[in-house]
């Protein structure tokens, strides 16, 4: 996992997060980075966009293929 969007664990470090999860799972299921957000992006039914989320990571990149 190249990255990961957190927005309820605020009270937690990036660094804590990711040694934290090194420690519980695989080295390639761990994240490498963390953005921390304060509101998910969600449609008019309260679903989460996806998406848009999606659209936001790869940014800058060619092809939205890892």
């Amino acid at each position: 996992m190249k990255n990961f969007t957190c927005w309820f664990l605020l009270s937690y470090s990036e660094d804590e997060i990711i040694q934290f999860s090194t420690e519980k799972m695989a080295n390639f299921k761990a994240p490498r980075g963390i953005t921390f957000v304060h509101e998910l992006p969600k449609t008019a039914l309260g679903k989460i966009q996806k998406a848009v989320i999606r659209k936001d990571f790869w940014k800058g990149s060619g092809r939205m293929v890892n």
